[in-house]
């Protein structure tokens, strides 16, 4: 196979730079199947990380994309000859058996596949049918099961660009995922301090869940707590933080208008006081509402 001119674009000094421009050098032939197959540019989150200089494309790695990534590669397949060891060949893509195939190479990933073809001519199986594709041609393929097969004594070369099923967020070149880390730190720590606190004064906590009208304050005092220190250590860790994200806005929604109703205090200062936490409980929610719509970034244990 010839190689693969790869240029990467990105961002030295706030302006915008060529990283990389040269063969792609990560090319691995599969013994198994007989293909040469080049990897371009992999990502491993989403929204994807554009901050970063290093080659990302100089690592191992499977047919499947990452979970939350894409793969952008080139392959190389060689005409059909002799048999071919369907194991073996699985083996070499990293994916798991399926069963029922027709051919050594059937095999699908939870993925969209854009397929472009460079050269020369293929036929892609499906379960029960077939599709014949030229130079030119295109596929999207949304995560069926099937195989690359040449029965001429051609060669020919798609090219893939490989996406996650799971929706993106739109990219932009001032994604810094350390920023949503300290962001998450931060929207965490007030929920974590607060909850701590209704542990550490129990009593107290009663005292005022029964002065605000709650029902149960005995439980509630327990909840409450619960909700705050588990779901700030979920939005730190970056595990389940939409989800938490979510629990959090509510909890605060809800206490929001139990305990700052601003409107029923004639006197002016303890209104403005009262009006001041419940638009600062609402500005809370805001950035809990970034973080269940975005996700909280790659360093995070979701990588997302």
């Amino acid at each position: 196979m010839k190689p693969v001119r790869r240029v990467v674009t990105g961002h030295r000094d706030g302006k915008a730079v060529v990283l990389f421009d040269s063969a792609a050098s990560n090319q691995r032939l599969r013994h198994a199947s007989g293909l040469v197959s080049t990897l371009v540019w992999v990502t491993d989150e989403t929204p994807a990380d554009v901050s970063g200089k290093t080659d990302r494309a100089a690592r191992e790695i499977g047919v499947p994309p990452p979970p939350k990534g894409t793969i952008f590669r080139v392959v190389d397949f060689p005409p059909e000859s002799g048999t071919r060891s369907r194991e073996a060949v699985l083996k070499e893509m990293g994916i798991a058996d399926h069963g029922g195939a027709r051919h050594p190479g059937m095999h699908r990933t939870r993925s969209v596949d854009y397929a472009v073809v460079l050269e020369g001519e293929i036929d892609m199986l499906l379960d029960a049918s077939e599709v014949h594709l030229a130079a030119g041609d295109v596929l999207v393929q949304q995560g069926t099961n099937h195989a690359w097969v040449i029965r001429a004594q051609r060669r020919e070369t798609p090219m893939s660009s490989v996406a996650p099923t799971a929706p993106a967020v739109s990219t932009t070149p001032g994604y810094h995922p350390t920023l949503l880390l300290v962001g998450r730190i931060l929207l965490a720590a007030i929920f974590l301090i607060a909850g701590s606190r209704k542990v550490m004064t129990y009593a107290a906590t009663v005292g005022y869940f029964t002065k605000l009208g709650l029902p149960m304050p005995e439980v509630m005092a327990v909840i409450a707590p619960i909700i705050e220190i588990g779901g700030s250590l979920l939005l730190i860790a970056g595990w389940k933080s939409r989800y938490a994200a979510w629990l959090l806005a509510l909890f605060v929604l809800i206490a929001t208008f139990m305990a700052h109703r601003f409107w029923q205090f004639p006197d002016p200062q303890q209104y403005a006081n009262q009006m001041n936490h419940f638009l600062k409980n609402f500005a809370i929610i805001g950035g809990l509402l970034f973080v269940a719509a975005c996700g909280p970034g790659s360093l995070s244990v979701e990588k997302s």
